[in-house]
């Protein structure tokens, strides 16, 4: 078909044709009957070539559809669903991963020991220095009044907690409650991770942790639960780092120093994580 059309595009070059048929008027018939059937031809040789063209599509077509009915019977087994064993089986491990997961959750606080959220180890370790700078830390009585206002305000500072109630041994407990409401705060630096460098204590609430003296009470069981507070407890007299007064049958000192956090924000924060 290719060389057939090819031969009929001959008549349409003139420097060709003529070299075939000649130029002289007696030939003018013949000439005319060439051109018709040369533009004949290339008629059949279009209509040959888009016949091809069709068949050529429709074929592309066919592919296509081929092609399409393969992948679909492809996913279909890839998306099959698993047997009514398998079913089963899948239940029943899932029911008892949650049900493993619940002891946990459960059990976990009973058998663990060492996880006691009402201890902080600063709050208990600075809390004892501040209950002995009144008595033998100091011997020499260089740590005046006001140093030991400086000491309060720097535990409740940087004391991860909400305090509720405080008591210093040989400290006027009036005297206490006015050191613990004049305690003024930074700002944070841009992280919001400690406090901003070289700013001034300004702020009355403590933007680490929302404390400020309204949480101060005279009696902290009249507002809380047992449960939602953590008592630090210092007990004793010292004198040349000897507790004088420790072993006593009645378990009770004239040198006593407390201090009560709300600890609610703690179990609220367990129970979330949970």
């Amino acid at each position: 078909m290719d060389l057939i059309s090819t031969l009929s595009v001959i008549p349409d070059v003139d420097w060709i044709w003529v070299q075939v048929v000649g130029t002289t008027d007696s030939n003018n018939a013949s000439q005319a009957a060439a051109l018709k059937a040369g533009r004949a031809s290339r008629a059949g040789t279009k209509a040959g070539r888009i016949v091809r063209l069709v068949r050529l599509f429709r074929m592309l077509r066919i592919l296509r559809v081929v092609k399409k009915n393969k992948n679909g019977e492809a996913k279909k087994v890839e998306i099959s669903e698993p047997s009514k064993i398998g079913k089963v089986l899948t239940e029943k491990t899932t029911r008892r991963l949650i049900v493993l997961v619940l002891l946990i959750i459960i059990i976990s606080p009973i058998i663990d020991g060492t996880v006691d959220l009402t201890q902080d180890d600063f709050q208990t370790s600075q809390f004892e220095r501040l209950h002995r700078y009144t008595q033998d830390y100091n011997k020499t009585g260089s740590i005046t009044m006001e140093h030991m206002q400086s000491l309060v305000n720097e535990y409740v500072r940087d004391s991860n907690g909400l305090i509720v109630q405080m008591e210093l041994a040989n400290i006027d407990n009036e005297k206490l409650i006015t050191w613990l409401k004049e305690v003024r705060f930074q700002d944070l630096n841009s992280d919001e991770s400690d406090w901003l460098f070289k700013s001034n204590q300004t702020l009355s609430k403590n933007p680490k942790t929302g404390w400020s003296a309204s949480f101060l009470v005279d009696d902290p069981s009249e507002k809380y639960r047992t449960a939602e507070l953590a008592t630090v407890n210092n007990l004793g007299c010292y004198v040349d780092d000897v507790c004088v007064d420790c072993d006593a049958a009645s378990g009770t000192s004239p040198c006593h120093s407390i201090v009560t956090y709300d600890i609610t924000s703690r179990w609220l924060s367990v129970l979330l994580s949970v």
